[in-house]
């Protein structure tokens, strides 16, 4: 948040929450690869304060998805955390 209080235009960019009820969240991170990853929950389940959630990345260069638990707050972890832990869950090698 910047100090008027608003989101900056990446973070606003960055994260699509649905807001019709029953849909899930999702959010997009780019990684140190440059991969660009899509996030989605990986259920329609409501998310509940304290427990983990399930998440499903994908990326056009990775033909496996990436299925991961990750805390209940995802949609506001920063995106260099999410992409770090897509990363290391990737089945493509990181670079150097």
């Amino acid at each position: 948040m910047t100090a008027s209080g608003y989101l900056s235009r990446s973070y606003q960019s960055s994260i699509t929450q649905s807001i019709s009820r029953g849909s899930m969240n999702s959010r997009t991170v780019v990684d140190v690869a440059g991969r660009k990853w899509a996030c989605r929950q990986d259920d329609a389940s409501v998310v509940r304060q304290g427990q983990d959630v399930s998440i499903l990345c994908t990326t056009a260069s990775v033909a496996v998805p990436v299925r991961m638990t990750v805390g209940w707050e995802w949609m506001k972890m920063a995106d260099n955390g999410l992409a770090r832990l897509i990363s290391v869950a990737s089945p493509v090698p990181r670079g150097g």
